[in-house]
């Protein structure tokens, strides 16, 4: 990955320094500091790039990430530091925070994870941005021909819906300073279970209190973060990554102790998906079956990175598999990579993983080899 350019806002502690310091020694990074938001959206505005501005979490942090979503231009946030309650996930979540660092140090890959994931959501927003700038540009240009050539009106009510697309964050939610219609984000009391939180405890109440609206869930690893709509308290949509519909849910699971937040919205404002496919009635018991399962095999489960591959020089002579391991199979001979194998195959990660190991121990299947 190429550094990603980043803006450093007020004081930083000593920890948060040497972390910084080496972010950019391992070329992660390109830091520049700043001492106010105005001068970090006018260098911005110039380059037509959108900034992602680190800051540290502080007594003065939120009134920082405040006044940098008060200025009204699209930017990311990452907020790191110390230890994070859960007033500020609900917090961060609200004003639209696009990571919580917690803890950082060298040797997690979070960081990096995340930061590579930035970069490619920076490339296409700025290129957005030049897009939505030529156009305006072209727009002043034609000004004069505009009454006479009916393309020019078309072109600037569709220029006006691009801008309205450009404002809007990486939860979807509008960040446009001029509407006033901007939706104000009211979440509800703590969810059930605390420091035992698990999904199926959320969606329940989500259910039992017949809500309508987002629930946001976000895991402790990189990349644990998804959402499930409801209208009603019935689940009309859900999400992780690429990953839509029920498959979706019961990866989110699977995630260890994860904080789940909850939007208020008007019905008109969900989204219904329909990739989501029938929901039985029995699968949050089933969600927490998988998780129970996943627990006691975790330290089986092969790495996302490492690439599988049939074992043709296995005696297969004698070699029964059951529907899953089969499809699994199947899916290990199209794709390899572990991670795609679990995000491709549509079956819930859990059985996947299950039948990964079952196959490995059957000598079915191996690590590819170099070469």
């Amino acid at each position: 990955m190429s550094e990603l350019r980043v803006v450093l806002l007020g004081e930083t502690s000593p920890n948060g320094r040497q972390w910084l310091q080496q972010m950019q020694n391992d070329r992660i990074l390109e830091i520049h500091e700043a001492t106010d938001e105005a001068s970090i959206f006018e260098d911005y505005e110039r380059v037509k790039e959108v900034p992602v501005i680190l800051i540290e979490n502080s007594p003065t942090s939120r009134a920082q990430i405040l006044s940098v979503r008060q200025a009204g231009s699209p930017s990311f946030i990452v907020w790191f530091g110390g230890s994070f309650s859960k007033e500020d996930f609900e917090f961060a979540m609200e004003h639209r925070v696009y990571a919580v660092l917690e803890k950082p140090g060298s040797g997690d890959n979070r960081a990096e994870e995340i930061f590579s994931r930035l970069a490619r959501k920076v490339a296409k927003a700025s290129g957005f941005n030049n897009l939505v700038g030529t156009l305006n540009e072209l727009l002043v240009q034609g000004e004069t021909e505009e009454s006479a050539n009916p393309i020019f009106g078309e072109l600037r009510s569709a220029t006006r819906k691009l801008e309205e697309i450009q404002s809007q964050n990486e939860f979807n939610f509008s960040h446009s300073q001029a509407d006033s219609q901007v939706r104000k984000i009211q979440f509800e009391a703590p969810l059930p279970g605390n420091s035992k939180e698990e999904v199926g405890s959320a969606i329940e109440a989500m259910e039992d209190l017949e809500r309508t609206g987002t629930l946001w869930v976000k895991g402790k690893k990189a990349g644990e973060e998804g959402h499930i709509e409801f209208i009603q308290g019935k689940i009309v949509s859900a999400e992780t990554g690429e990953i839509q519909g029920l498959k979706a849910i019961f990866r989110m699971f699977l995630w260890n102790n994860p904080n789940c937040l909850f939007s208020r919205e008007s019905a008109s404002e969900v989204p219904i998906s329909e990739y989501l496919g029938p929901i039985p009635v029995d699968y949050i018991a089933q969600g927490r079956r998988y998780k129970v399962d996943f627990d006691a095999f975790n330290a089986e489960v092969p790495p996302g990175g490492i690439h599988l591959e049939m074992n043709i020089q296995g005696d297969l002579s004698n070699l029964e598999l059951d529907r899953t391991q089969f499809n699994v199979l199947a899916s290990v001979v199209e794709f390899g990579r572990v991670s795609e194998i679990v995000d491709y195959n549509t079956l819930p990660d859990c059985e996947i993983y299950q039948a990964l190991i079952a196959l490995r121990k059957s000598d079915v299947i191996r690590v590819r080899r170099a070469g």
